[in-house]
């Protein structure tokens, strides 16, 4: 009955809290966006940005909501004197927050789905729809080819197509497998048929001997799929655990670096951790004296930790996609390090 009436006091508290950042997150995107789909739309539109954006906010809101709900379940708590009551009960703060965790480890299933599955598959949704939906202006900037590398190819592109399946202004150099270059193939168009890329009218110059000979069409084997032409044209911040690892394994071709691609990974399995800290973080308020300044004191502590562990997390996770530290150091060190502080914190609180 207990674990129950916390689970459900956390819970209440929680939703409102998430409930209140997505919608503070989505109404300044809205304000942002409103006038460029009213321009080429309507309300069902709004609607429809709102659907696809919702997921991407919740993920990102929810560590923030757990501890906030925490924060002020506890706070509660102490303030109405409960835990008072409990401890003369025989019960630990420790306890108390062990009753917490199987919904503890609920929202940490519901943060890994919606992290790595269902934010980046909406995203990609939403770039696709974007892109169909708001056509760029007639003044905007003609963009720079893309530049990718599939298999030891190395290639650009100028356009592609809004399904990926054709592209134009081809550039495609072949090289060996100890890397040298071998030839250099240009090609007005390309276009994805039974036999995969095939490019229209190369031109191919050879490496070395400065022959140049032309061909009616010619295969692209390790072109990319129309979907993954697609995500590198307009990419989005997420990405699903398949693509990652297909990324690394050279199964899916991506615009960033290997190190990028290994952080990202490592912050996919690191987010697990993020709830448990933001409840372990929020505890040590059960025990801050009722309706005095170590109650406040005690509250907005819990939040500047919690603050500070997205901030630290966010900022290793950058540096380690740029390359500048190891990944896994940049997706671990956080979150191990906040773990092991929070608990040994909860414990000098108990002993207090």
């Amino acid at each position: 009955m207990i674990r129950l009436y916390l689970s459900r006091l956390l819970l209440g508290r929680l939703l409102g809290a998430l409930i209140g950042l997505a919608a503070m997150l989505q109404l300044l995107e809205l304000f942002e966006k409103a006038g460029t789909i009213f321009a080429h739309g309507g309300f069902l539109d709004i609607l429809h940005f709102i659907g696809l954006r919702l997921p991407a906010i919740l993920s990102e809101s929810l560590p923030l909501a757990v501890l906030i709900g925490a924060l002020l379940a506890f706070r509660g708590l102490a303030a109405g004197l409960e835990v008072t009551t409990l401890r003369a009960a025989g019960m630990s703060i420790a306890q108390m927050v062990m009753a917490l965790m199987p919904l503890c480890l609920l929202l940490t299933l519901v943060q890994f789905g919606l992290q790595n599955e269902v934010a980046p598959r909406a995203d990609r949704a939403f770039e696709d729809w974007w892109a169909r939906t708001i056509p760029p202006a007639a003044d905007a900037p003609v963009p720079p080819p893309l530049w990718l590398r599939a298999g030891g190819d190395v290639a650009a592109v100028n356009r592609v197509s809004l399904d990926g399946r054709q592209v134009e202004g081809v550039t495609l150099i072949e090289r060996s497998a100890k890397g040298d270059v071998t030839a250099e193939i240009t090609a007005p168009s390309a276009e994805v048929g039974a036999r995969g890329w095939v490019l229209a009218q190369p031109r191919i110059a050879q490496a070395g001997n400065g022959k140049v000979r032309e061909e009616a069409s010619l295969t692209w084997p390790a072109g990319p799929s129309p979907a993954n032409m697609v995500a590198l044209v307009r990419p989005t911040d997420s990405q699903t655990l398949e693509k990652l690892i297909g990324t690394l394994k050279g199964r899916w071709v991506g615009i960033q670096g290997p190190s990028y691609y290994r952080t990202a990974l490592y912050e996919a399995f690191a987010v697990l951790f993020a709830p448990v800290i933001m409840l372990l973080l929020a505890a040590p308020v059960l025990l801050a004296p009722p309706r005095s300044e170590g109650n406040g004191m005690a509250t907005a502590t819990g939040l500047v930790l919690g603050l500070g562990y997205l901030v630290c997390a966010g900022l290793l996770n950058a540096f380690g996609e740029s390359g500048a530290v190891p990944p896994w150091l940049a997706g671990w060190l956080v979150p191990v390090f906040s773990l092991a502080y929070a608990i040994l914190r909860l414990m000098q609180s108990d002993d207090a």
